[in-house]
Parts: structure tokens; C-alpha cells; sequence
């Protein structure tokens, strides 16, 4: 990637990467500032300094958003202007994995024994505990299940409601 008046950048991007839902944009670290790029092109057209190397990043199915993740915090940010931080989150324990679900404004967050579920559109945090510590989650194509996986060897499926609640519907011992 080529930063401006094609200048090389030459930083190794240390912290986390993310690509948006069209495939087009970018957005990786390289100490503390973050990189906007475009793959089309290969040429990186913005850039903002931030204080924390993140580690884990997302965009938010539409393309609006940013998630960062570092330690047991969480940002959002504003996609299209990214010195706009919407929300700053503090997760119990260090945050593991963040997803955006497909269709609400919400941002699932593994870290520790909990899952956490963020709805960025009102700054409010719920968290779910669980009895494993909780690694990898995903979401289903429609968004109506939720599976978190976990370091001992667990994978839950959970049913995933507009408000937030969670009910079960399936669990696998890994081993």
C-alpha cells in the first residue's frame, strides 16, 4: 500500500485489520494510528492517530461502523468520519472476539466468562454470563442464532431475540 503522493508505508501494522461488507475498504494498524486503504486501488487515503493498539477490528454489515476492541475496552466509530467515537465501552475481562449482528444496531463481544451485548444505537451494555470462557462467537446469516464457542472445548448455539435474550437451543462438547 502506498500512502500519499505515493509514499510507501513502510510501518508493520501491528494491530488488528478490517475488511468492509463491499470488499473495497481497509483499515488495518500500524502502531497507534489506523489506516484507511482502498484494495482497489492499493493506496491508503486517510489515516487517524489513536491511543491503544487494538487488537481485534469490525465493520458493521452496512458499512457505517467500526468496532475496535483492546483489553476490555471497546470503540465504535463513526466509518465515514473515524475521529467520531459513538461509544467507549468497558467489557469485564479482555475482550476475545466482537461481531456486529447482521441486521440491528448491536455489537456482540466475547471476553471471559461472559458475552456481552452492546446496542450502540442507545450506549448500553448487557452481559450474559456463561460457564466457559467464551473465545469465538458468530452469527447466523439472518442473525436469529448465535454460536459462542469457547476454551473448554464447548460450542452453544443460542436463539437470539430482538432484546437481547438468549435461550439455548443447542450444545456440543467439543471432545
Amino acid at each position: 500500500f502506498t500512502g500519499a503522493g505515493g509514499a510507501k508505508i513502510k510501518e508493520l501494522f501491528t494491530g488488528g485489520y478490517t475488511i468492509s461488507p463491499n470488499g473495497q475498504i481497509l483499515i488495518a494498524q500500524a502502531g497507534k494510528t489506523l489506516y484507511f486503504g482502498s484494495l482497489r486501488t492499493q493506496n491508503m487515503y486517510n489515516s487517524i492517530e489513536i491511543g491503544e493498539i487494538y487488537h481485534t477490528m469490525a465493520f458493521s454489515p452496512d458499512g457505517k461502523f467500526i468496532a475496535l476492541a483492546a483489553g476490555n475496552m471497546i470503540t465504535i466509530l463513526d466509518a465515514w468520519s473515524p475521529s467520531n467515537t459513538l461509544v467507549r465501552a468497558k467489557m469485564k475481562g479482555n475482550i476475545e472476539n466482537i461481531i456486529f449482528h447482521p441486521t440491528l444496531p448491536i455489537l456482540i463481544s466475547a471476553s471471559g466468562f461472559v458475552f456481552s451485548t452492546i446496542k450502540y444505537n442507545e450506549n448500553k451494555v448487557t452481559d450474559h454470563k456463561i460457564e466457559y470462557r467464551a473465545k469465538h462467537i458468530s452469527f447466523s446469516p439472518d442473525g436469529r442464532l448465535l454460536a459462542v464457542a469457547g476454551d473448554q472445548e464447548n460450542l452453544k448455539v443460542y436463539e437470539f431475540e430482538n432484546l437481547g435474550k438468549y435461550r439455548t437451543i443447542y450444545k456440543v462438547p467439543l471432545k
